[in-house]
């Protein structure tokens, strides 16, 4: 086995993040999806959004939304999808780039495990949303 860094798995993995089945990716969509309660008109923010699968899902479901990776090739995928083109861009969960309570869900899906200070990440995402949804099973997370 050969470790790299996350940025470089991203990076290698952004080619065929979609067209892969993942059965982690398919079990939380199937249980999270009616938990969310997305309501037409609210805001949304994808968080360490990828290829954009929660932003689309959100989108699909008229709610407003937005997201964020740190991975450009993750992104490039998102904005092929057109629901999402202008709605993506680079941004660290450590330091999300947009007002207090601007949004009214964010969901970081499987990744705040990549992040040293996961109490800081929670007060990030909670500074910003009034309802926030993490899932993490990554065997290394933090």
């Amino acid at each position: 086995m050969i470790e790299i860094a996350a940025a470089e798995a991203y990076r290698l993995w952004s080619a065929s993040y979609d067209d892969e089945l993942n059965p982690l990716l398919a079990l939380e969509m199937r249980t999270l999806r009616e938990r969310l309660n997305l309501i037409p008109g609210n805001r949304f923010l994808d968080v360490a959004a990828g290829t954009g699968r929660w932003a689309a899902y959100a989108q699909s479901q008229g709610v407003r939304t937005i997201g964020f990776d740190l991975s450009p090739e993750m992104l490039a995928r998102a904005v092929g999808k057109p629901t999402l083109r202008g709605r993506m861009a680079v941004a660290d969960m450590r330091a999300i780039p947009i007002k207090d309570g601007s949004v009214d869900l964010a969901v970081c899906s499987f990744a705040i495990g990549y992040v040293e200070s996961v109490r800081t990440t929670l007060a990030e995402l909670a500074r910003v949303a009034r309802r926030v949804v993490v899932t993490e099973l990554h065997p290394l997370a933090v």
